[in-house]
C-alpha cells in the first residue's frame, strides 16, 4: 500500500496475513503501529509476528494503559 503526504491508511491487518519489504526507494519510511480494544475482548493467544516472533499477548505486542 503506497499513500501521499497526510494520507493515512487504516486495514484490518490483524486479521491478514501482512509483512514488510526492504525499503530500496532511497526515501525514509514511517510505519506506525497501535491497537485499541476493550480488555474484555481481549484473547492471548501463542502465535507470534512473522518477522519477530513478537507473541501476540499483554508484555508482548499489546499493553494495557
Amino acid at each position: 500500500m503506497n499513500c501521499n503526504y497526510g494520507e493515512v491508511i487504516q486495514w484490518d491487518g490483524s486479521n491478514l496475513t501482512h509483512g514488510n519489504k526492504i525499503n530500496t526507494t532511497g526515501k525514509a519510511r514511517v510505519s506506525v503501529d497501535f491497537r485499541v480494544m476493550k480488555y474484555t475482548n481481549y484473547k492471548p493467544s501463542e502465535q507470534g509476528s512473522i518477522n519477530t516472533k513478537t507473541k501476540f499477548q499483554i508484555g508482548g505486542y499489546y499493553k494495557t494503559i
